[in-house]
């Protein structure tokens, strides 16, 4: 998101979550749009867009790039993507979603491109449903992916955690 924001002129990113405060909470790093303030505050300067201010450019729900016009903006809720339109669409933690109906409904005519992104969450949601019925395209991090991890940390887990917990988070 932050790679189109910065090189292609007018691109629209849209994030949404079920609650506001997982999409934007100024100063949280565990928040989408924080951890892009971060991501811009350790940009060398001379990457960053001519006119770019934080605190003018980087606001709630919203990053501007006052260069090119290109935007990353959020929202939460059952009405995400509602009236708008964007290149990409991000739908994080969307197997927790109450009425993901909903929200697919409310998305439906905002881009032609949108992700789920989430930890599983049981059988009986639209995000199973779409990640098992071979219409889409899926990208699976597993736990071994992630160079912090080991079999010694994955044998930890095993022996901590329930298994229905381990098969859905780990």
């Amino acid at each position: 998101s932050v790679g189109l924001w910065l090189f292609w002129p007018g691109s629209k990113v849209g994030f949404g979550s079920r609650k506001e405060a997982l999409v934007d909470k100024i100063g949280d790093p565990d928040t989408i749009f924080e951890k892009i303030r971060i991501i811009l505050r350790n940009l060398p300067n001379e990457f960053l867009p001519f006119g770019y201010e934080e605190n003018k450019h980087a606001t709630f729900l919203k990053v501007i790039n006052p260069e090119n016009g290109a935007s990353i903006t959020g929202e939460a809720g059952d009405n995400i993507g509602r009236g708008g339109r964007n290149g990409i669409y991000f739908k994080d933690e969307a197997a927790f979603y109450e009425r993901p109906e909903r929200i697919d409904a409310a998305l439906s005519q905002n881009s032609d491109v949108k992700i789920d992104v989430s930890t599983p969450n049981g059988n009986g949601n639209p995000f199973y449903k779409k990640r098992h019925g071979g219409k889409i395209k899926v990208f699976v991090f597993r736990w071994q992916d992630d160079p912090r991890k080991d079999d010694d940390w994955y044998q930890k887990q095993k022996d901590t955690l329930e298994p229905w917990i381990l098969a859905q988070e780990v």
